[in-house]
This record gives C-alpha cells, structure tokens and sequence, in this order.
C-alpha cells in the first residue's frame, strides 16, 4: 500500500495510456523495419527529443499551475541568434554561452513581470513575447548563417558517453530526475499543484502565487536556453529560424503525457513517455514516396549514420 501511494503521484491512468500508445507505436514500426529498434535508431529518438524533452520539462510544472509559456520557441532562438552574434564578433565563447543562458533567464523573468504587473494570462502575455522575442531574434542574427564556432563545442549529439548513450542524453535524463523530485516530493511541487487547482484558495492559504510564476518562468527561459545551446550544438549553425515550432510540439508532448489543460494536475514521466512518442515519428520507417523537400533530410541521414558510426567506433 505504501509502495502504492508513494508512486500513484508519479504516473496514474493516463500516463499508462501513454505508455501504451508508446508500446504500440515500438511493435507496428519494429515489424515495419527491422532496424527501428537498433541501438543506433533508438539512440537517434533519443537526440530528436533532447531539446523537446528538456523545455517539456518545465512547461509541465507551468501547466500544472495553470499557466502557460508560447513563447519557449522564441526564446530558443533568441539566445541562440545571441550566442552565434556573439560569437561571430569575437566575444570569448565561455562568456557568448553566458550571455545566451542570461538572456533565456531574461525573457522568463520579463514574461513573469508582465504575466503580474498588468495582471494579465500567461496565454495572452507569452502570444505576445512569442512574436517580440522572435522578432528580436531576426534584427540580432539578420539573414547570417552562423557556424564558427569552436571544434569542442560541435557535435555532442554524437559524442558518447558510454554505449549509444551521448552526453546531452545523460543531461536529459538527469533533468527528468530532478524534475520528477521537484514536483512530486517538494513541498514547491505540491504548491504548484495546489495554485493549479485554486490559484485564489492558495493565495489565501499564505501562498506566494507570484513569487513561484517568477519561479517558474524564470526556469523555463532558462531551460529554453540551455535547449538552444543543445540545438546548436547539434546542427553546428544557427539562423533566424532555431526554435520555430518548438512551442508547438513542447505543449503537445505535456497535453499527450497527461498534464490537465486547466492546471492541477500532471507528471514528468507522463511528458517524458510522451516525448519519446513524439519522437520516433522521425525515425518511422516511411513507405510512401518522399516529398521533393524531404529529399535533402534523407540524402543526409545516411552520412550522419556513418558519422556516428564512426564516433562510436573511435571512442
């Protein structure tokens, strides 16, 4: 019973449905192709999710208060178009990775000020820094193609740290960790749900409803930074069109893990199986003839397999 009890708030009926759907999707494409399930194909789900994974993460805790961040997306790149404008005007790149992560802090901590100060939804202040930061994005960074950066930095996505397991990977799975104790076993956690739930009932239950939107959307710029760093990395350039999309698939992946649209309720395992669900649909074997766009994807999927290859061979 007690073993019951102290995991029923950790996942619950939908994250089961979840799960399933994720089983499901597993045995269809293992039979579909059989390379799905490899270790390199598994391994490469586990790259396309990173970034989704590590912003699902904190808009998880934001929707289970009953708020919401569009503007996670933007933010991503913002800091990245920082990071490679920095970069590219010969900023030490220890401090251009500083400047990304401050400005990601930033525009959380500048979403929060509007979200109290005007006393307006989250819905409608993060629609509106949705558009501003992108558009700041595009005056920082321009029409410019960036990629000069340091050899060291480019490339984690392939750089393993044990098996097929890459260091982002491990960054990833640390997160959920942190996540799942921050929101499940922290009295923080249960604050959240409980502002979710009746965010006038913990107000006056001597809650600091504003100082925890501070909180958390302060983390989640942040996190939409540290995402930015990982893309970046990952692609080794960066544009005016890093994060498109992003907010898109990020509250997706939450609504699909099993977080309630209203607040109160949801959990970091529910977003996680959901991300990975999400995440193999890139990795789907594919039947149909592609589209004229998809012929580049695929004409660089095969190089990029021989460049892990080779990477884990070499370690």
């Amino acid at each position: 019973m007690r073993w019951r009890l102290a995991l029923g708030d950790l996942a619950g009926t939908r994250e089961a449905i979840t799960f399933g759907l994720l089983a499901i999707a597993f045995t269809i494409f293992s039979f579909a192709s059989p390379y799905f399930l490899g270790s390199l194909s598994f391994s490469f789900i586990l790259t396309n999710s990173v970034e989704i994974g590590m912003i699902a993460l904190t808009m998880t805790i934001i929707m289970v208060m009953g708020e919401i961040d569009l503007s996670v997306g933007s933010i991503v790149g913002l800091a990245a178009a920082m990071l490679g404008t920095m970069t590219s005007h010969g900023v030490p790149f220890v401090l251009a990775i500083v400047i990304a992560l401050a400005t990601g802090l930033v525009a959380g901590l500048l979403n929060a000020a509007i979200c109290i100060g005007f006393g307006l939804p989250s819905v409608v202040v993060t629609l509106g820094t949705l558009a501003l930061y992108r558009g700041i994005a595009e005056l920082v960074i321009g029409s410019n193609n960036i990629s000069a950066f340091p050899s060291w930095f480019g490339g984690w996505n392939i750089k393993y740290a044990f098996g097929m397991i890459t260091y982002p990977q491990i960054a990833w799975f640390v997160l959920i960790v942190i996540a799942i104790v921050v929101l499940h076993r922290l009295r923080f956690g249960r604050h959240v749900s409980f502002v979710g739930s009746n965010a006038r009932a913990a107000l006056f239950a001597g809650i600091r409803v504003n100082r925890m939107k501070i909180i958390v959307f302060a983390t989640s710029g942040l996190m939409s930074a540290v995402a930015s760093l990982i893309l970046v990395s990952r692609l080794e350039s960066v544009d005016n069109t890093a994060g498109v999309g992003f907010e898109l698939v990020v509250i997706t992946a939450v609504l699909l893990g099993g977080t309630d649209f209203k607040g109160g309720r949801g959990t970091i395992i529910g977003t996680a199986l959901a991300v990975l669900l999400i995440g193999r649909e890139d990795r789907a074997p594919k039947r149909r003839r592609p589209h004229r766009h998809e012929m580049v994807r695929i004409s660089v999927q095969p190089t990029e397999i021989e460049r892990r290859r080779h990477a884990h061979e070499s370690h």
